[in-house]
């Protein structure tokens, strides 16, 4: 895999299907230019260090096999489309230092969850286009809204208090949800966080199969999943979600989240 490096700024990946998947940006990058990964096919995870200030438009549009994102503290902006069509990208941790988010910068992703940085001064509405739920936030919704344009909508966000989730609601009822999955950042879950979650009645129901709790989760409140018995707590082996798990004879499955 040749990386074109041209006073700091990365300009052009040049790779075949025989190259390495994973792609560690080099610490004098500074910058990583429009379209610089547009559509490769090869990468599938790449690692960008805290030198990187800015990520061009549509720098890596269209990487299909594109899996993982690692952004370091450091990172400033992101700037349109940057990684658009990037479906089997399904979780991400933006860095605290991000300001700015831009136009279409993570539409049509596979991404399922994410918790927006406080320190966020800008983020277009439509970021984050055909995300199946909302965004996370640990500020007011009259703080966050401030910060986005494009007609955002409180029902597209969910506000934490102090970090806790105490409130899921899925995006259709109409439809069973394989998956929820609570993103990075997250410290806690109350009680009655899911029980709008699993209301059946008449016409409609929604269960979910598993729910991908991260690291930070360091709570979960006693009665979180008695009305869900049947769920499936995906975690990492050792992580608090894996004892809560056992403690309380609930379905553990070890993942890499």
């Amino acid at each position: 895999m040749e990386l074109i490096i041209e006073n700091g700024v990365l300009v052009k990946c040049n790779s075949n299907e025989n190259d390495d998947t994973v792609v560690v940006i080099p610490e004098n990058v500074s910058a990583i230019a429009n379209n610089a990964f547009w559509m490769n096919k090869t990468i599938e995870e790449v690692i960008i260090p805290a030198g990187v200030l800015k990520i061009g438009a549509e720098a890596f549009r269209w990487c299909e096999n594109l899996k993982k994102v690692t952004f370091s503290e450091g990172l400033l902006e992101i700037s349109e489309l940057a990684f658009y069509g990037c479906k089997k990208i399904k979780t991400i941790q933006l860095p605290k230092s991000l300001k700015r988010i831009n136009r279409m910068a993570f539409g049509y992703t596979g991404i399922k969850n994410i918790l927006v940085p406080e320190t966020i001064e800008y983020i277009a509405g439509d970021a984050f286009y055909m995300l199946i739920h909302p965004l996370y936030t640990n500020e007011t919704w009259e703080i966050f809204s401030a910060k986005t344009d494009r007609g955002f909508n409180i029902n597209d966000c969910v506000c934490l208090k102090k970090g806790v989730l105490e409130k899921y609601t899925p995006n259709d009822m109409f439809n069973e949800e394989e998956e929820i999955y609570i993103p990075h950042g997250v410290k806690g879950i109350g009680n009655t966080a899911f029980d709008k979650a699993i209301i059946k009645q008449n016409f409609y129901r929604w269960k979910a199969k598993k729910i991908f709790l991260p690291e930070s989760i360091n709570q979960i409140g006693k009665l979180t999943f008695n009305k869900c018995k049947d769920i499936i707590i995906c975690a990492r082996v050792g992580s608090y979600a894996e004892k809560y798990a056992k403690d309380r004879g609930l379905i553990f499955e070890a993942v890499d989240y």
